[in-house]
C-alpha cells in the first residue's frame, strides 16, 4: 500500500475517533471528511517542503511519523 494512502486512512481514522458518538461507528460524516483531507493536505505540503517521499515510506515509518506528531494532552 503506498504511503499517501495509509496516512490518509490514519488520518481519517483518528478524525473519526475524536468525533465522538457523534457520527456513529459506521457513518462518516462529510465535516469529519474534510477535517481529515485539511489534515492530510498539511503533511503532504509539510513533507514537500521537507523533501520527503511519504510513498517511499513503509506503513510502520508512516504511523511512527503521525504518533510524533500528534498533539501532546
Amino acid at each position: 500500500m503506498a504511503g499517501i494512502s495509509i496516512l490518509r486512512r490514519l488520518l481519517l481514522k483518528e478524525a473519526v475517533k475524536g468525533s465522538g458518538q457523534a457520527s456513529g461507528i459506521m457513518s462518516i460524516g462529510k465535516d469529519i471528511r474534510k477535517l481529515a483531507d485539511k489534515k492530510f493536505q498539511n503533511y503532504i505540503t509539510a513533507a514537500k517542503k521537507q523533501g520527503v517521499d511519504l510513498d517511499k515510506l513503509s506503513e510502520q515509518e508512516i504511523k511512527y511519523t503521525f504518533e510524533l506528531n500528534k498533539p501532546k494532552p
